[in-house]
């Protein structure tokens, strides 16, 4: 709960002083509003976007880009709109980052509980608890599995869909030759 209200602090703290970088900028003070929105939101959607990686056992690379760049923005803006002088800077410059760092504390909590929910526990068969190594225990369970996907397997093995869909293909391709 505590990291929620840090998220929402530092996301009111920046959208004040990003909507006042927008008024100084020429944007009508009645739709200035918006402009932190684009910013800080994007912000939020990238954790998003690592999030539903993650889970998805895909790449989380453009999530992270998207979160990086859009604190980086956040950031500068909220520098730039603060008075001079180092402790002025410094104190602007920490609500986009602290709405980062809680937010992505958020997407832990939340990708955590989401993995313990989904995660399949493979050693629970014989057949798989007397394999040593963690590619034979995949590949075991693939060919105990046979309708299983990609995506089933990153889940219950906490890999990537990408290391995933090797051993799908290798188990597939030595069905085929086999």
């Amino acid at each position: 709960m505590l990291t929620l209200v840090v998220a929402l602090c530092s996301f009111v703290l920046s959208f004040s002083n990003l909507r006042s970088s927008a008024v100084e900028a020429g944007f009508d003070p009645l739709l200035a509003w918006c402009w932190p929105i684009c910013i800080d939101a994007l912000l939020i959607s990238g954790s998003l976007m690592v999030l539903r990686s993650n889970v998805q056992g895909s790449s989380s690379a453009f999530g992270w880009g998207v979160l990086i760049t859009f604190t980086g923005i956040s950031t500068v803006f909220n520098i730039a709109h603060s008075p001079s002088g180092f402790l002025y800077q410094a104190s602007h410059a920490i609500p986009p980052i602290s709405l980062c760092i809680s937010v992505e504390v958020l997407m832990n909590i939340i990708r955590s509980d989401l993995t313990a929910e989904l995660t399949i526990p493979v050693t629970a068969s014989p057949q798989l608890a007397e394999k040593e190594d963690r590619g034979s225990q995949i590949r075991s369970y693939i060919e105990l599995h046979p309708d299983v996907t990609a995506a089933d397997i990153a889940r219950s093995f906490g890999i990537t869909r990408q290391t995933a869909s090797r051993h799908l293909s290798k188990v597939r391709v030595m069905q085929v030759e086999g």
